[in-house]
């Protein structure tokens, strides 16, 4: 059962005191606005999978960038060698 502010605040004041009952009460936000453990699974999955096509076409563009370029280089400081 969720606990209203005022319901929170008064089962805070005996323990922590008035004023940080009443801190506490004014921040906390009611239990239906709190992300549940199922929330929390399905962002963490979102997230992983745009990691992963993040991750996907990093490699693509390494695969046609880097690669000619480092191809390139070591052909040129090759024929080079064989030049001398």
């Amino acid at each position: 059962m969720a606990l209203s502010h005022v319901e929170l605040y008064e089962a805070l004041k005996g323990p922590v005191g008035e004023k940080a009952a009443k801190l506490i009460a004014e921040v906390v936000p009611p239990a239906e606005e709190l992300a549940t453990k199922a929330d929390l699974r399905e962002g963490l999955a979102t997230v992983r999978a745009e990691m992963h096509a993040l991750n996907t076409s990093n490699v693509r563009w390494m695969l046609t960038f880097f690669i000619p370029v480092w191809a390139g280089t070591w052909a040129t400081f090759i024929a080079i060698l064989l030049k001398h």
